[in-house]
């Protein structure tokens, strides 16, 4: 468990947990959006990067990682279509 300060020295303390602040805000990201299709695009692409980077934490992604995931999505072929993946595609994930 980490403590974040939330102002400077002097002021109160707040106790972070970095996943369950993840997990409620994708939580309610996803209650947003109306579309089932959407929601599901969205939550295969997470999947798809959690998975390609390999990271336990989402508080640990960097942004060489997404970097490193965007120049995957240019250059590999979408294993469901057999070709390169669109450019809406990219940068949808």
């Amino acid at each position: 468990m980490e403590l974040a300060p939330l102002a400077p020295h002097n002021a109160e303390l707040v106790i972070a947990h970095p996943v369950a602040d993840w997990e409620a805000a994708v939580i309610d990201w996803l209650a947003n959006i109306s579309s089932d299709r959407t929601r599901k695009a969205y939550v295969d692409a997470w999947r798809d990067f959690v998975g390609f980077i390999g990271k336990a934490s989402p508080a640990s992604i960097i942004q060489g990682d997404v970097i490193a995931y965007r120049y995957h999505l240019k250059t590999a072929v979408s294993p469901a279509t057999g070709r390169p993946y669109a450019q809406s595609t990219i940068n949808q994930r």
